[in-house]
Formats: structure tokens, C-alpha cells, sequence
């Protein structure tokens, strides 16, 4: 059976002509014709880059972020009630970014 143009979709992704169906396109009842609009190789592809990207951060990364973040609200709460330590909050943040492991962290 061959498809004709009313059965087949191009994606603007890898701009090949696939076959109108489920095993080629997700469900999107929002569109006119029924389906994405990126074929799901192509969506397949697009969501691994976009976890790598997201998830590339280490533990120890993820560590220092919250350490730092932490970090500063102590500093901030202590800034309102008028206990302010520069040199102090300066030093913790170094110790913060330069560690190396996750128990130089505690």
C-alpha cells in the first residue's frame, strides 16, 4: 500500500516524510491533523539533549549550589537583625566553591 501526501507528514525536525500514524507521530489532539508535529524520533532525541542538559550537574555541583544558596539566607536574616559578618561570609563561600568533596561541604 502506498501512502499518498493526505497520509504521510514531514517533520521540520529531520525533514522526512513519515506515515500518518501512531507509531510514527504522538497524539495531539490540539492539531488538525491529530498528532505533533515533531515525528517521536526526532522528540526522542530533542528530550535525551534536553535531560543531558538539565541533569548534567554533578551531586557535589548540586551540593554547593544549595550550600551557597543556604549560605546566603543565613547571611541575609542575619544582615536584617543587624549581625553582618563580610570577611566571615566571604570566607564560607570560598570554602563552599572550593571543595572537593561532599564532606568539605558539612
Amino acid at each position: 500500500m502506498e501512502l499518498d501526501m493526505k497520509h504521510e507528514k514531514r517533520c521540520p525536525s529531520c525533514t522526512k516524510y513519515k506515515p500518518l500514524l501512531p507509531e510514527f507521530w504522538h497524539r495531539n489532539k490540539a492539531r488538525p491533523d491529530g498528532f505533533s508535529s515533531i515525528c517521536k524520533d526526532c522528540k526522542k532525541i530533542a528530550d535525551q539533549e534536553r535531560h543531558r542538559k538539565n541533569h548534567s550537574m554533578s551531586r557535589l555541583d548540586r551540593l554547593k549550589k544549595k550550600a551557597i544558596k543556604d549560605l546566603k539566607k543565613r547571611y541575609k536574616e542575619e544582615a536584617i537583625s543587624g549581625i553582618y559578618h563580610d570577611v566571615k561570609f566571604i570566607d564560607e563561600l570560598h570554602d563552599i566553591e572550593n571543595a572537593k568533596e561532599e564532606k568539605d561541604l558539612v
